[in-house]
């Protein structure tokens, strides 16, 4: 198992279904590279860009908090306690299908996809029960945040000195030109 992940791509929001509230669409992003690749090893380079399977970052400071629905929320937790305890099996080969050794062809990602869909895991199953995945997930990756921040030390982090504006509104700033 691996304890830390070094980055050369980009982080770009790749909201998970349409509907996704707007204070919450830009907190999930998946990471992006552009390689070079040959057909043959004497052929023409081609550049193409690749995303990651094996991880995501969630931006928590590119939300809006007012977004956060406990009752979507609470509606998630049970529907998430429902699905892992009728279907283990498959929330286990759903994880498994983004382990580093498996293959990275399409076809293993809409596998996955068919798993979580099948079970009723999707971010549009969720929110047409009312929910939505991704404010639970916001919430939860903010608790572990806070928690790996407190055993990291002293529990304080130093301020963002310029704060980015997310797509979903103003966050107070004019973009830091004044500076």
């Amino acid at each position: 198992m691996r304890s830390s992940i070094r980055s050369s791509g980009s982080f770009v929001s790749v909201p998970p279904s349409e509907g996704v509230d707007k204070g919450l669409r830009d907190a999930f992003k998946m990471e992006f590279n552009t390689v070079l690749s040959r057909e043959q090893a004497t052929g023409p380079v081609e550049i193409e860009t690749e995303f990651s399977t094996e991880w995501a970052l969630v931006d928590i400071g590119a939300i809006s908090p007012s977004s956060i629905s406990p009752k979507n929320i609470a509606k998630d937790c049970e529907l998430v306690k429902d699905i892992v305890l009728k279907h283990p099996d498959e929330v286990r080969l759903l994880v498994e299908a983004f382990q580093p050794d498996r293959p990275k062809k399409l076809i293993d990602l809409g596998r996955a996809y068919g798993i979580a869909e099948g079970i009723g895991l999707t971010e549009e199953q969720s929110r047409s029960g009312g929910g939505g995945l991704l404010g639970l997930l916001v919430v939860v990756a903010a608790a572990l945040l806070a928690s790996g921040c407190q055993s990291c030390g002293s529990g304080h982090v130093k301020p963002d000195p310029k704060p980015h504006q997310t797509s979903g509104g103003d966050n107070g700033s004019n973009g830091g030109d004044d500076e």
